[in-house]
């Protein structure tokens, strides 16, 4: 997509109507958002204005399951000290909703995209039976994808075994007319 492309899309349109984001701030945002729509596969993006930093951020759901995360784009050029980490934590909000943590959005000049989740302070580890049940759903997911690759080749075999069946049921019948 080129930048007279992104420019037509209602979303980059949205994002330059807030106004105080330079062409490269509007354009970090918009490949943000579009990153976490459709590589990502998030659930109700949208953008919010941020007028305290002079930003837009971007929220959403991961999956329908999650609480809606909150993501401030950034760009890779910029330096980020420890005291603008915490005033983005402190500043980035959505009126009626609390969350423990902000993503920061990194995107580069070629659209890429890294994700950095931070939290102000330290967070505490997930209990044991969390994490291995965490483990567990990994290693079931994996092995019902290989259960279900294994079932589709059978059906594959099957298919084509029953496809050489009737060829050459066909060929016999043509001998025979002749």
């Amino acid at each position: 997509m080129s930048k007279t492309e992104f420019s037509e899309h209602p979303v980059y349109k949205e994002i330059a109507g807030f106004g105080f984001t330079t062409d490269s701030k509007t354009l970090q945002a918009f490949k943000i958002y579009m990153d976490l729509c459709e590589a990502k596969g998030w659930w109700n993006v949208k953008c919010h204005a941020c007028s305290e930093l002079s930003r837009v951020f971007v929220s959403g759901h991961a999956n329908r399951n999650t609480p809606r995360e909150l993501v401030l784009p950034v760009g890779v050029e910029e330096t980020l000290s420890h005291d603008v980490i915490q005033s983005f934590l402190k500043t980035v909000r959505l009126e009626g909703y609390s969350t423990e943590s902000l993503t920061l959005g990194l995107c580069s000049g070629d659209g890429s995209a890294v994700y950095y989740r931070l939290t102000d302070g330290l967070l505490p580890p997930e209990p044991p039976d969390v994490t291995e049940w965490r483990k567990y759903r990994r290693e079931e997911k994996g092995n019902l994808q290989r259960y279900h690759q294994g079932e589709q080749t059978k059906q594959y075999i099957a298919f084509q075994q029953h496809q050489q069946q009737e060829q050459q049921q066909q060929l016999k019948e043509q001998l025979t007319d002749t």
